[in-house]
C-alpha cells in the first residue's frame, strides 16, 4: 500500500457520513503503526477539511463543551494523531474518555456524567481518526474487547517498506514530501453521496472485515461500506475508477491479522531528494 493510497482512505473516512443511508452510526479509523511510520502525518491529511479537528489531548470536561459544535455539523471528524497520550493519566480519566468516545461513533453522545441529564439535548455524533502504536494495543486489547471499544473501528495494521528513505531525507535536512493535494472533496451543498456498492461487493466487505477485532462486525461492515462508496463516487467523477478498486485492494491488507505494509520509494529523477511516491498501472 502507497501512502496516497492510505491517504485517500482516511479521507473517505471524514467523509463517510455523506453516504446515503439511515443509519447513524459513524465509526472510526485506527491506524496502528511502529514509531516513525507516518501514522500521525497521514491521520493529519484530514486537516485539509474545515470540519475536522486536531486533538492532541482531550479530556470529558473538552468533549462536553464541543458537543454543541458536533451537534451543528462545524465539527465532524475528531482526528487523534498521538491517541495514546489517552493513556498517560490516571487510568480512570482515560476509562471516561474512552466511554465518551465509544458513544460518540455509535449510539450518539448526550452528555457527561456531571452534566444534568434532566436536560433535554441532542445527541452528537463524530467519526474519530486515530493513531497509536502496536504497544497500545497490546495492553488495552482485552479491556477493549470486553468494552466494545474494539469492534466500533476500523483497525489497520501497516510496517514500513523502504524506512532507510526516511533516513535519506533527514540527513539531507529534507522533509520527506507526503503531500496529498487531490483529495476526495466535500459534496455540493444539500447533496449526498450515492449508496453503489454491488451485491458481490457487500459480500467483499464482508469478507474484508471477518480478520478484524471486536466479534460483531457490524459497525465495520458499514464504514468500510460507506469507505468504498466515496472512493467509487470520487474516482467516477475525476474519470480513474480503477485506481478505486486498487486503493480498496491494497488498504484492506491492513484489516488482517498479519498487517501490510506502507511502501515509500524514490523515484527516478528525484535528485536525490526522496519522495512518496503512489502506485500507478
Amino acid at each position: 500500500m502507497y501512502p496516497h493510497q492510505l491517504a485517500e482512505v482516511i479521507c473517505a473516512v471524514h467523509l463517510s457520513p455523506y453516504v446515503q443511508g439511515t443509519l447513524e452510526h459513524r465509526g472510526g479509523l485506527m491506524l496502528v503503526a511502529p514509531p516513525g511510520a507516518l501514522k500521525s502525518t497521514l491521520a493529519e491529511v484530514t486537516m485539509q477539511y474545515p470540519d475536522a479537528l486536531l486533538l492532541t489531548d482531550v479530556n470529558v470536561k473538552m468533549l462536553a463543551d464541543l458537543r454543541d459544535s458536533l451537534t451543528g455539523g462545524s465539527i465532524t471528524t475528531l482526528v487523534f494523531n498521538e491517541f495514546a497520550k489517552l493513556y498517560e493519566r490516571n487510568p480512570q480519566t482515560a476509562t471516561n474518555i474512552e466511554g465518551s468516545l465509544r458513544a460518540l461513533v455509535s449510539e450518539g453522545f448526550a452528555g457527561a456524567s456531571f452534566q444534568d441529564h434532566r436536560v433535554n439535548r441532542r445527541k452528537a455524533y463524530a467519526t474519530v481518526v486515530g493513531a497509536m502504536p502496536p504497544n497500545v494495543v497490546e495492553t488495552q486489547f482485552k479491556r477493549w474487547e470486553d468494552s466494545g471499544f474494539n469492534r466500533r473501528f476500523l483497525w489497520a495494521t501497516y510496517g514500513i517498506k523502504g524506512a532507510y528513505i526516511l533516513d535519506e531525507a533527514a540527513s539531507q535536512l529534507q522533509r520527506l514530501d507526503l503531500s496529498v493535494k487531490d483529495v476526495p472533496r466535500v459534496p455540493p451543498l444539500g447533496q449526498t453521496i450515492p449508496f453503489v456498492l454491488t451485491p458481490a461487493e457487500r459480500m467483499r466487505v464482508r469478507r474484508y472485515v471477518a480478520q478484524q477485532p471486536g466479534g460483531s462486525h457490524t459497525q465495520q461492515i458499514q464504514l468500510l461500506t460507506r469507505v468504498w462508496c466515496v472512493l467509487k463516487w470520487w474516482h467516477r467523477e475525476r474519470g480513474t475508477p480503477e485506481r478505486c478498486e486498487e486503493t480498496i485492494v491494497e488498504f484492506v491488507e491492513s484489516l488482517t491479522h498479519g498487517g501490510t505494509d506502507l511502501i515509500l520509494t524514490k523515484p527516478e529523477g528525484s535528485n536525490g531528494k526522496s519522495v512518496a511516491k503512489t502506485k500507478r498501472k
